[in-house]
Parts: C-alpha cells; sequence; structure tokens
C-alpha cells in the first residue's frame, strides 16, 4: 500500500492534498446506531428491546463544533432504518458529524426517549476506515392525555405557561393559540371544558375570523 505521507507525485518533495489523495483509495469512515423501541422508557437500549423499521436518520456535518444541529450545518446524507431499526453511514473524509432523526417518521403515538443529537468526529486523514457505533436513539409510546401524538412522559410533569393545567394534558401549553388552529374543531371541543368563558369567546372570535379569510 502506498505510504501516503511520503508520496510525491510531482517530484517536488510536496506530497500535495494527503487527505484527498487517501480518500480515494481507503476505506471510508462508518457511523451506525440503532432506533429502537424503549420498552421501559429509561433511555437506555436493554436486552430485548427490538429496532424499529423505516425511521429516518439525518447526518450533518457540525460546521462550528459545538455538538448541535444549528442553521449553518450542512446535511450530507439520510437513511431509513432496517428491519432491524440500523442504520449505516459512509464518510469518506474527516470531520465533526451528527446524527439525528426525523420526528414525522416514527411510528404513531412514539416520542423520544432520549436526546434526538449523536456526535461523531473523524481525524485520522491517512488511513481513515475509523467506525464510530452505537449512535442509538430510543422511541416509547404511552398515555397521551391531551392526544396531541406526544406522550405524557415526553411532555412531562411541567406547567409550562402556569395555567394549572400540565403541558402533558395542556392543547396550547404556551397560550399562542397555535394549537388550536393547527388540530382545529376537534381540538376546540376538547378544550371548551378546560377554558373559561372568556378564553372561549376569544377563541370563538378567532374560528369566525379564520373562517373568513378562507372564504
Amino acid at each position: 500500500m502506498t505510504n501516503f505521507r511520503s508520496f510525491d507525485p510531482n517530484g517536488t518533495g510536496d506530497p500535495g492534498d494527503v487527505e484527498a489523495i487517501a480518500a480515494l483509495v481507503s476505506n471510508a469512515n462508518e457511523v451506525t446506531g440503532t432506533v429502537y423501541e424503549d420498552d421501559d422508557l429509561d433511555g437506555e437500549k436493554d436486552l430485548g428491546e427490538t429496532g424499529l423499521e423505516n425511521v429516518r436518520v439525518y447526518l450533518y456535518i457540525d460546521q462550528n463544533g459545538d455538538g448541535q444541529v444549528d442553521p449553518e450545518d450542512t446535511r450530507v446524507q439520510n437513511v431509513l432504518t432496517n428491519s432491524n431499526g440500523e442504520y449505516t453511514f459512509h464518510y469518506i473524509t474527516t470531520g465533526a458529524l451528527l446524527a439525528t432523526t426525523q420526528e414525522t417518521s416514527y411510528p404513531s403515538g412514539y416520542s423520544l426517549t432520549t436526546d434526538n443529537v449523536e456526535t461523531m468526529t473523524f481525524s485520522d486523514g491517512v488511513n481513515f476506515g475509523e467506525s464510530d457505533t452505537g449512535n442509538d436513539f430510543g422511541l416509547g409510546t404511552g398515555a397521551d392525555c391531551d392526544g396531541d401524538g406526544l406522550a405524557d412522559f415526553y411532555e412531562g410533569e411541567v406547567d409550562s405557561d402556569g395555567d394549572g393545567i400540565l403541558d402533558k394534558c395542556d392543547l396550547d401549553s404556551d397560550n399562542d393559540g397555535s394549537e388550536i388552529m393547527l388540530k382545529g374543531p376537534k381540538t376546540m371541543m376538547m378544550m371548551v371544558s378546560r377554558t373559561t368563558e372568556t378564553e372561549i369567546r376569544i377563541m370563538m372570535v378567532f374560528l369566525t375570523t379564520l373562517k373568513r379569510t378562507q372564504e
């Protein structure tokens, strides 16, 4: 195998872009992980917990190295998990990377039990062939008090808007009214029993105005 550290294609004493040359002939770096059903909702992949198929996973270049997906980060690949919940990315050069899942691809009624970002760094610009394993994401399901598609365990025991209703049972936990608009008349009916007369009147005016704008 060519020693790229001493490779001198032009006879000038300058090997050129060693990393680019090595990337052409070396094994690609590999990122692997599993999206699994977290039966006990503990955020850990335990023995017997099975993988979830057809969940989409994205791979980003972490441009600023902060370990978070930011607007400036470049999405370079995406893949669906296989029948065992496994996914694999191959990346041919060095860099800091991020893996994250697409929430809209989760099975109905499932939410994350882990965080939604995994980080990895490849630094060997000569040999490549590095492997970063265990980049797993846990999903679980359970009761859904407000019927918004997010399990109660995910929304937690907090009352974000201080209205006396826990977020897990509050269809508008930030009081911005957007949940009402997005979920429509069915949600409106569910919220009536949880609101004051004044709030109901405000919501009725809002729905009437919305209807007129759509005519």
